[in-house]
Formats: C-alpha cells, sequence, structure tokens
C-alpha cells in the first residue's frame, strides 16, 4: 500500500486538517502549542503520523467547573477570569504538557494533553 506524506510545517495546516476531519475545537494558539511540541518531539529527522482523531481524544480541556480545590479557592473575594486560568494553568501543568490557557469563547479554559 502507498503513504502519502503531507508535510505540515505551520499551525494553520495543522488547524486545516483538523477542520478536515470536522474536529476544529480549539483556539489557534491550540494548533501553535502541537507543532512546537512535534518539533521538540519528533525534530526533523523523525516522521510524525499525524491522528487528528486520536489527539482530539488525548486533548484535554479544563474549565472553571473543573478546577480543583487544591489550586483554587471559591471563597477569595479576588477571584475573576484571570485567577480562574491561573488555577487552571498550574491544575493542567501538573496533570499534563499545557497547550494552551486564556478566554475561548467567552469563559476561561486550559487545553493540555
Amino acid at each position: 500500500m502507498a503513504s502519502i506524506v503531507i508535510s505540515i510545517t505551520s499551525a494553520r495546516q495543522l488547524q486545516q486538517q483538523f477542520k478536515e476531519y470536522d474536529r476544529d475545537y480549539y483556539p489557534y494558539g491550540v494548533y501553535e502549542r502541537l507543532i512546537e511540541m512535534f518539533e521538540e518531539t519528533y525534530g526533523d529527522d523523525e516522521p510524525y503520523e499525524l491522528d487528528v482523531i486520536g489527539l482530539c481524544c488525548d486533548i484535554k480541556e479544563l474549565t472553571a467547573d473543573d478546577v480543583s480545590d487544591e489550586y483554587y479557592d471559591p471563597d477569595d473575594a479576588y477571584n475573576d477570569d484571570e485567577t480562574i486560568i491561573d488555577a487552571l494553568t498550574e491544575q493542567a501543568s501538573d496533570e499534563g504538557y499545557l497547550l494552551w490557557a486564556g478566554e475561548y469563547e467567552g469563559k476561561p479554559v486550559v487545553y493540555y494533553i
């Protein structure tokens, strides 16, 4: 069986692959970070076989509803979206490889793998 190899060198190209599988669920920063992760992990010498569906299964999302009390005090009077994003970032970094943190579709969210 013949293999077709496509070189993906930018976040836009990666995002397009996700769109082709109807899996473009993420902010652009996630695609940028995935490209960086692939470059760090595989470099130029070792090809990576892109599995969009597999990546979607591996990418985790945390929202304000998911933040652990270990990282966030819900009774703190100074809580705002930035505080929540900081707590989510710390939690996601402890649980895996942080891809992106910020506000997406009007809510604080982080993505990690």
